[in-house]
C-alpha cells in the first residue's frame, strides 16, 4: 500500500493532467483521457486490461489499471481519476506472468 501512495505523490508531482501527449514507454507520467491511453496502449504494444482495481488518494479514488500483452512481453499501470477521466501511465516494464486468476463480479470483491 505503501507503494501505491508513493507512485500517487510522484505522479501528483509530476504528471500534467490535461496534456494531449502521447504516453509511451519513454514517457511514463505523460496523461490523457483514458480511452486515449488504451488505444495507444493497444495499438503500441498490443495491451489490453488485465486487472482493475481502486485506491484512496487523499480525498479521492483513484482507479488502477493493469495493461499487458498476451505473450507477456509488456506491461503498464494506469491510474484514472475518475472526476476528470484524466489516465496517467505510472509504471511501465516487461515480463507479465499471470500469477492467479480471480474471478469476481464488480463491486463484490474476491
Amino acid at each position: 500500500m505503501r507503494a501505491i501512495y508513493i507512485a500517487l505523490l510522484a505522479l501528483c508531482l509530476t504528471a500534467t493532467p490535461g496534456v494531449a501527449q502521447t504516453p509511451t514507454r519513454a514517457h511514463v507520467g505523460m496523461c490523457n483521457k483514458i480511452e486515449v491511453v488504451a488505444q495507444i496502449l493497444a495499438k503500441q504494444y498490443s495491451e489490453r486490461p488485465v486487472a482493475n482495481g481502486a485506491a484512496k488518494a487523499s480525498t479521492e479514488t483513484v482507479h488502477v489499471s493493469i495493461f499487458a500483452s498476451l505473450d507477456g512481453k509488456t506491461w503498464s499501470m494506469v491510474m484514472t481519476w475518475p472526476r476528470t477521466g484524466i489516465a496517467c501511465l505510472a509504471v511501465a516494464g516487461t515480463g507479465w506472468t499471470q500469477t492467479i486468476d480471480i474471478v469476481s463480479k464488480k463491486g463484490e470483491g474476491t
